[in-house]
This record gives C-alpha cells, sequence and structure tokens, in this order.
C-alpha cells in the first residue's frame, strides 16, 4: 500500500501550495480532491467539524487529539496566534501519522513593531478567543504532550531568527526573552498550575 496524505482547509488556507511543494519535493501525484460535508448545525466551535471530518476520512480519534492537543501547546510556546479552526490543515501519513505542524506565520509576534517586556495575554483567532483559554482543553494527563527539553537552546534560536531580514536583527534578544517566559509558562502549566488563573 501506497502513502497517503490528506490536506484538509478552507479554501486560500494554502492546501495547494502545500500539495505542490509535495508532488514537487517527493513525487507524490495528486488525486481529484475531496470536498467535506457542510457543518452542522449543532456543531458550534468548529472542533467537532474537523474531528467529524477526519474520523469519515480514516483516521483515527485518538490520533486527532493528540495532534489537536500538540498543537495547542506549540502554538503557545511559539505566540502563534493565527490557528483558527477554519484554516487547519492536517497532513497524515498512513505510515507515520500526522505531518509536523506549519502555517505559523503569525508567530514569534512577527506582525507587532515593538516587541512587548512581558509576555501579554495573546487573543487568537481559533476556536475560543484567548491564548490560555486554548490550553484549557487539553486534559490533565496529556498537559506534558511537548517536550519541552526538545525546544530550540539559545544558540539554535538565535541561528533560526539571525536568518531573518537584517532590520529585524535588532528583535533577537528580546523575542528570546519572550521565548523563555512562555517555556516557563507551559513548565508550570505541565506541572499541574492552571496558569490562566495567575497574573503574570
Amino acid at each position: 500500500m501506497g502513502r497517503l496524505i490528506l490536506l484538509i482547509g478552507k479554501t486560500s488556507s494554502g492546501k495547494d501550495t502545500v500539495a505542490r511543494y509535495i508532488k514537487d519535493a517527493y513525487g507524490i501525484n495528486q488525486v481529484v480532491s475531496y470536498t467535506t460535508r457542510p457543518k452542522r448545525p449543532c456543531e458550534t466551535n468548529g472542533v467537532e467539524h474537523i474531528r467529524d471530518n477526519c474520523i469519515e476520512l480514516g483516521i483515527d480519534i485518538n490520533a486527532f487529539y493528540t495532534f489537536m492537543r500538540y498543537m495547542i501547546e506549540t502554538d503557545f510556546i511559539m505566540s502563534n496566534t493565527d490557528r483558527y479552526m477554519n484554516n487547519i490543515a492536517l497532513l497524515r501519513d498512513t505510515y507515520t501519522g500526522f505531518a509536523p505542524i506549519y502555517d505559523t506565520g503569525n508567530s514569534m509576534f512577527f506582525r507587532e513593531r515593538s516587541l512587548p517586556i512581558v509576555v501579554p495575554r495573546l487573543k487568537t483567532h481559533s476556536f475560543v478567543e484567548k491564548e490560555l483559554d486554548l490550553l484549557k482543553c487539553i486534559p490533565n494527563e496529556y498537559r506534558c504532550i511537548v517536550n519541552i527539553n526538545k525546544l530550540p537552546t539559545k544558540e539554535e534560536f538565535m541561528q533560526i531568527y539571525s536568518q531573518d531580514v537584517p532590520d529585524r536583527l535588532n528583535r533577537l534578544e528580546p523575542l528570546y526573552n519572550l521565548y523563555t517566559q512562555k517555556i516557563a509558562l507551559l513548565q508550570a502549566f505541565q506541572t499541574g498550575k492552571d496558569i490562566w488563573r495567575t497574573r503574570y
């Protein structure tokens, strides 16, 4: 049996771009695209809509929820505020499971002209309004789904972000400071603290 890569997302969410990349980079041909059913009236936050479509297409329900929880914690670390449910795309390989997260162009305060000193309470374009409220969607037994020890070190972080356009390089240290604050918050969350109840 060959590989299957499934792309699900709203119009203009980047599915065609990703599909072209996969075809060019890996020589995997496209099949006729599949348009999913309309959202049901009883589905209010979008999660059930995406979940049901994944199940209908053969994706394991546990794999779906694991992926969603991992994505929420990863987006939290990166301060990605643009992960809304109409723009979510899941890549799936029948042998390896879900592909790494992409579409993080609005993360790490990319659109901010000046960086805050302390991590603000961010609003999102997701199925809930506030970034911290997304963490409430993760059950206690899944709080450690992201291994903090595998996150980029300061040296790796600086190497990655030093490739940004030259006039943004003065943002490296303040950006790294915000990144470490987010890691500290996630560590507190992973050890059982409900960080949405605290002031920071």
